[in-house]
């Protein structure tokens, strides 16, 4: 339109009133497309405007779709160029909820897999079942090496148990036995007569023991007497009177004559480094004593079996 005013202006004579016309008439005709196009750019930038909080809250594919439809739409029109622009927002919307999906399906594959391997660790973790009980001798530790100038107290048998008591107390080098009985065995044990203390600690130091102590005259306390006096027969026996006439009958039939030092309560007596008194106690037996040990390292108190 404006082309073919212009075209009409340079037919007329320059002064003339239809010249005058003819350029009023023109700039009113350029007002007019001047503020068509400026409602076009205004429509524009709104339609922008709102494809970009819209962009906002999609991500940023939704972006790059609503600004290709606002422009588009401020090109050839405004009602083709916003339909684009939402098309091309359902299609991002559609996209990243595919993504998504695709997210969540391969979180939940990464968590079924790790759960799936932590189970086989935990099941090949497990211990294997024993087939077999731990022997006795494998839970067993070795004392430390002894220090000199201190005592030191070994249960040889009787600890956990009822029978075949016996215990050694050591200072530097020298020994003091107190009791030495046996264990009748068991149902479970055919064939077995008694049960003795195991000697090993003391059988390549026999030499060194000053002297056995009996608290009283049962079994479990002086029934291994006789087998301790075939390693060493001249080990002096110190007890009570009737405590030492039971243990002299036993050694008579093995045929040992022990060595006797008979005591009664309150008394005192000095064997090697040890400083012992003797100390009247009730039992079911008569004549039972308890003994008090004295060291330089420390003291000590075997009672023997007690009952009020």
């Amino acid at each position: 339109m404006a082309i073919e005013e212009t075209k009409t202006v340079t037919t007329h004579k320059r002064g003339s009133k239809a010249a005058k016309h003819t350029e009023n008439t023109q700039t009113a005709d350029v007002k007019s497309v001047k503020s068509v196009s400026s409602e076009k750019v205004s429509k524009a930038e709104t339609t922008s405007k709102k494809a970009k909080s819209s962009s906002r809250g999609g991500g940023r594919g939704n972006r790059a779709g609503d600004a290709s439809g606002s422009v588009r739409g401020g090109s050839r029109g405004n009602g083709s160029g916003s339909s684009k622009g939402s098309k091309s927002t359902k299609n991002v919307k559609a996209a990243k909820n595919t993504k998504n999906e695709n997210t969540r399906n391969s979180r939940g594959s990464k968590n079924s897999s790790a759960a799936s391997s932590s189970t086989g660790n935990r099941r090949n973790s497990r211990p294997a079942p024993q087939t077999t009980a731990p022997q006795q001798d494998d839970v067993l530790i070795a004392p430390p090496k002894y220090r000199k100038g201190s005592m030191r107290i070994v249960p040889l048998g009787g600890l956990g148990e009822i029978g075949r008591n016996m215990n050694v107390v050591e200072y530097n080098g020298h020994l003091l036995l107190i009791d030495c009985g046996v264990l009748f065995p068991e149902e479970e044990q055919p064939g077995v007569d008694l049960i003795l203390p195991d000697f090993h600690y003391i059988k390549d130091r026999l030499d060194k023991v000053e002297a056995l102590v009996l608290t009283h005259g049962h079994e479990d306390h002086i029934g291994c007497v006789p087998y301790l006096l075939k390693l060493r027969p001249d080990i002096p026996l110190i007890g009570s009177k009737l405590t030492l006439a039971f243990v002299e009958a036993k050694c008579k039939e093995h045929r040992i004559n022990p060595r006797l030092v008979e005591v009664k309560g309150r008394d005192k007596l000095k064997v090697g480094p040890f400083n012992l008194e003797f100390v009247n106690v009730t039992h079911s037996i008569p004549d039972a004593l308890a003994v008090f040990v004295q060291t330089p390292a420390g003291s000590l108190i075997d009672t023997g079996d007690i009952k009020a």
